[in-house]
């Protein structure tokens, strides 16, 4: 499939739908194989591919995509596969961005279904996909009230901590992350007491970091975490570096079992 390929079906698109596809509309042709179109065209091939073809490209697909739009998306995707969608899957029906991770955003992938959850479960237009998402293992958010104006302040630190880049082991990871709050004025201590902490903020916060865990990890984190609380009152969990879906569901479902019923100050974060 050469250049002049594409160009004909795009062609043949416009004049059906009169006026200038949407790459997502392209895309879902069933003439079209992603793969071999970009291998025609090359980088941005979407925007060259209509230049090609005497039009301008589309303004949507040079902006910036908002949160709500991503969530948007997500969630139509959910409603016409009818299960959570892969990155294969988002990138095939040609959603924006095409990497959550490079969104000003600092989302991922992994969070994708619970910040949908968070911002939707109470919207009755997306009930379906709601009851979809909770079948796959997670929990609408119960917000629960905090009073902690450190733990406030430590959570939505560590939320906008992105990591330069992928890390091989946790104490690398932990060494980042304390030089990032520091820079934000935290003040930052690590391991101390009988639960030999990673980091300790403001004397108060404890956080534990944890990179790709296996079940084996998982279950000792539950261990550690009942440990860390009996000597801190707010903890903060930091999970690095997921591969396993299915296992972080696992845990989830333990922590909900166990520690949402005691209204524990938890906060689990995943980067």
């Amino acid at each position: 499939m050469n250049k002049e390929y594409f160009i004909s079906e795009y062609k043949s698109l416009r004049e059906k739908l009169g006026r200038p596809p949407k790459s997502s509309e392209f895309y879902q042709l069933n003439t079209i194989v992603k793969n071999q179109f970009v291998r025609a065209f090359g980088s941005n091939a979407y925007t060259k591919l209509q230049e090609a073809s005497d039009d301008t490209p589309n303004k949507l697909d040079l902006q910036l995509t908002t949160g709500d739009e991503i969530l948007n998306q997500y969630g139509q995707l959910i409603r016409n596969l009818q299960k959570l969608p892969t990155h294969a899957d988002w990138d095939y029906y040609g959603c924006k961005p095409v990497r959550i991770e490079r969104s000003p955003l600092g989302w991922t992938w992994k969070e994708l279904p619970q910040l949908f959850l968070k911002e939707f479960h109470e919207h009755k237009d997306w009930k379906d996909v709601v009851h979809l998402i909770e079948a796959e293992g997670y929990k609408t958010p119960i917000e629960k009230p905090r009073k902690n104006i450190d733990f406030e302040k430590t959570i939505e630190g560590v939320k906008s901590w992105n990591p330069q880049r992928k890390r091989f082991t946790e104490e690398t990871y932990k060494v980042e992350l304390r030089g990032f709050l520091q820079s934000s004025r935290f003040n930052v201590g690590e391991e101390k007491g009988d639960s030999n902490i990673d980091l300790l903020v403001n004397n108060s916060v404890a956080i534990e970091l944890k990179k790709d865990p296996s079940t084996s990890e998982y279950d000792r984190l539950a261990g550690q975490m009942i440990r860390h609380l009996m000597i801190y009152k707010y903890l903060i969990v930091v999970i690095c570096d997921i591969s396993s879906e299915d296992r972080f569901r696992e845990f989830m479902k333990s922590i909900d079992f166990i520690f949402v019923p005691l209204k524990l100050n938890v906060e689990i974060i995943v980067k």
